[in-house]
């Protein structure tokens, strides 16, 4: 997995009527899950947001591939399952 933000703080400036704010980004991990059966050859995508667990699986193109992965991370109160997003057909 790989930690693509750390959770810290930073200034963000608001132009003209609208006022500077403290914005706090959060940390999440993206999984990548090889699908080598069949004719995919390619890998679907979990992101994960560290402080409340949910999750989207994205691309699961070969779910026999993927279900497992996904039900042990669910059933181990890994991840919070919260949408499936495919970006092609």
């Amino acid at each position: 997995m790989y930690s693509f933000a750390a959770s810290r703080p930073f200034l963000r400036q608001k132009i003209g009527y609208l006022s500077t704010a403290l914005v706090t980004s959060r940390a999440m991990h993206i999984q990548s899950i090889p699908m080598w059966e069949g004719s995919s050859n390619n890998y679907a995508y979990l992101v994960v947001d560290d402080k409340s667990k949910d999750a989207v699986i994205i691309d699961p193109a070969n779910p026999p591939e993927v279900a497992p992965i996904l039900k042990d991370a669910i059933q181990a109160g890994k991840i919070n399952l919260t949408a499936i997003v495919n970006t092609h057909q």
